[in-house]
């Protein structure tokens, strides 16, 4: 796990390409009803060394869950890299 944080943080093109890919889904995964304000200020309270997890992958193999606040967790940073989308 740490040679794909290492090779992630390594590789700018590559980061480009997840963000690019994550905003992606984000959006398709994001219903009219979401509570978007309430999303922000859960993105803007992260503590520092986390980041907002989907409990459910957005676009996972067998489910995929929706952007959404009941869907969301801070969890550490290296424990989210490491976890891809399990």
């Amino acid at each position: 796990n740490d040679a794909r944080i290492e090779s992630y943080n390594k590789d700018p093109i590559k980061e480009l390409v997840a963000n690019a890919e994550r905003k992606r889904d984000i959006k398709q995964q994001t219903p009219e009803w979401s509570q978007k304000e309430e999303i922000l200020e859960y993105y803007r309270n992260r503590p520092e060394g986390y980041h907002v997890d989907h409990i459910l992958p957005l676009h996972g193999k067998e489910v995929s869950g929706l952007h959404v606040i009941e869907n969301l967790q801070y969890l550490p940073a290296l424990e989210n890299l490491a976890k891809g989308n399990r």
